[in-house]
């Protein structure tokens, strides 16, 4: 049978696993995970879109729209923790949390304005769109797009991307590299684990977490020197198909997810 594998573990050396929790679903598997601004929520999207609570793995909710065949691809919470905005076959929903409707989106299953990943703005009035046609920023408020840099390669959109929380940097990559997001130059190549299935800064900017595809591997890297800081191997309940990783807000806390037939 097919299911999820969601672990949580502390970010150390050597790292501490905290819990691991299953998901019983048919053809259900981890896309994407994201914590609460307070930590204490995590938001798994797949074939489903899933609300966790931290401290022992009890679900809480799944919203109506998002509770069958969802296919959702990133997830991101707001500032304030009030809404998480959902990628969802190339579109971008902002679901509020509180009244658990939708608010709002933008993007399209394909052309330029397919969407392969998405963030909230720091100051979570803007959402930051990765798409087909570049790197779009759209006013939460009434879902117009603000700005738009169509100079980016395609290339780079067609894999796992991260943003730091500083709007300064894109990690991105099948094997792992930093781009500069205001010009998208690169930065600096690491020499990481081939086939990256997720990619995730650190809420510090300091380091970069990235999990293979194909493998068990979680490496854990300086974004300055360009060094190794850390390895960590998941539970053998952890995908090695699409795995899926996340921060907590205060960076000891990391966040493994993703599929095991």
């Amino acid at each position: 049978s097919r299911f999820s594998a969601l672990s949580i573990s502390y970010v150390s050396s050597p790292y501490k696993l905290l819990y691991t929790k299953l998901v019983q679903r048919d053809y259900s598997w981890i896309n994407s995970l994201a914590f609460s601004p307070n930590g204490r929520i995590l938001a798994s999207g797949g074939t489903y879109l899933d609300f966790f609570r931290v401290g022992d793995g009890k679900d809480l909710f799944t919203p109506p729209k998002f509770y069958s065949n969802a296919q959702v691809e990133c997830t991101s919470f707001s500032p304030d923790g009030k809404t998480v905005v959902a990628l969802w076959y190339g579109s971008v929903h902002l679901w509020n949390l509180s009244t658990n409707s939708e608010l709002g989106g933008f993007g399209a299953q394909e052309g330029p304005s397919q969407v392969f990943s998405c963030f909230f703005s720091s100051s979570g009035d803007s959402v930051v769109a990765l798409a087909a046609g570049g790197i779009q920023i759209w006013q939460t408020s009434d879902m117009t797009m603000l700005k738009e840099y169509p100079s980016y390669e395609t290339a780079f959109f067609t894999g796992t991307i991260a943003v730091s929380l500083n709007d300064q940097y894109v990690a991105t990559g099948d094997t792992l590299k930093l781009l500069r997001l205001s010009d998208g130059s690169i930065v600096r190549s690491f020499q990481s684990t081939p086939f990256i299935g997720s990619i995730k800064f650190s809420p510090s900017g300091d380091m970069i977490a990235c999990g293979g595809r194909n493998s068990h591997l979680i490496q854990l890297w300086s974004v300055t020197g360009g060094n190794l800081v850390n390895s960590m191997q998941e539970e053998p309940y952890a995908a090695s198909l699409s795995s899926e990783l996340a921060f907590s807000p205060n960076g000891k806390l990391l966040a493994v997810g993703g599929r095991q037939d």
